[in-house]
């Protein structure tokens, strides 16, 4: 990624390649030599990661390496609530069985202290051969049962606590994710076909838990849809707690 000064352009998709081939780092020595004389654009008029977004086209890539679209990568911006009922009901088709119900009680082998069954709320038992676990920044069985450690990485990614709000949707829609350098993290969106997905990830050594709730609420494009909510603590480093990724 290129960072920017706070408030400045967001983050453009990571550099695939330069133009024209063969060599990446001949393209960009002749660009800066160019660049002071005046003869160039921006860097990023010449790369094909950079540029496809902007005129709200976009495609596959091309595994031919003479081509452009070499190497470029497509993604997808999903509503996280509406992909996982559609994928419930694509799993329940193929005879998957769905449980629900509150996980109270953790019981693990004696042997050699795997998960053995959980017992939910209501006194059922559930036994199984493996369990995974996707109970999010809380590691409900990972951390809670486990206790398994993880690297402090907070060192490196001081950001340690993330902020989102959702805002109407505006008209047209980007088919990129901004990235924007703010004071102490960053800040995110997410265009979706109906609402917007926004976000703040913040240091909470280098700012409120309220200033940074302001930081999304004010850069927000479209009306807000909520209060901007907490996700979790570290949830980008790792912490003594065990919560991180």
């Amino acid at each position: 990624m290129e960072c920017c000064p706070a408030g400045r352009q967001p983050l453009r998709p990571p550099v695939r390649r330069l133009r024209p081939r063969p060599d990446p780092g001949d393209f960009q020595q002749t660009w800066f030599a160019l660049k002071a004389s005046g003869l160039a654009g921006d860097l990023g008029d010449y790369r094909s990661a950079g540029a496809r977004p902007r005129p709200a086209r976009s495609g596959p890539g091309d595994s031919d390496p003479r081509s452009p679209k070499d190497g470029l990568c497509t993604a997808y911006h999903f509503d996280a609530t509406l992909y996982a009922k559609y994928l419930r009901e694509v799993c329940e088709a193929r005879g998957v069985e769905r449980i629900e119900g509150k996980v109270v009680e953790v019981v693990q082998r004696p042997d050699d202290g795997f998960v053995d069954c959980v017992t939910l709320e209501d006194g059922r038992t559930l036994t199984a051969d493996l369990f995974i676990d996707y109970t999010g920044f809380r590691g409900l069985l990972i951390e809670g049962a486990l206790n398994a450690d993880y690297e402090d990485w907070s060192h490196w990614l001081p950001v340690d606590r993330t902020v989102a709000v959702p805002c109407t949707s505006v008209k047209p829609l980007t088919l990129y994710t901004l990235s924007t350098a703010r004071e102490a993290g960053w800040q995110w969106r997410t265009a979706l076909q109906h609402r917007t997905g926004n976000g703040h990830v913040y240091c909470s050594d280098r700012l409120s838990d309220d200033a940074a709730r302001e930081t999304p609420r004010a850069n927000l494009d479209g009306e807000p849809l909520a209060e901007p909510r907490p996700q979790a603590d570290s949830a980008l480093s790792s912490s003594e707690e065990g919560q991180g990724d």
